[in-house]
């Protein structure tokens, strides 16, 4: 499940766990969101900041 969570993250970059939790369900895995996010987690995988304009 990990390496097919990192297989996700590769095609989608900013997408985040819940993105990913949904494409799990869509590929037919039987598993909880809690389950995906701890698994996320566990990977180290993170979504990318959008940087913020600073107002001058």
């Amino acid at each position: 499940m990990t390496q097919f969570l990192r297989t996700f993250v590769l095609e989608h970059k900013a997408q985040g766990y819940k993105r990913a939790y949904r494409y799990v369900i869509d590929k037919g895995y039987h598993v909880n969101i809690k389950k995906v996010r701890s698994l996320w987690r566990q990977a180290g995988l993170k979504v990318p900041y959008k940087n913020k304009k600073k107002s001058t």
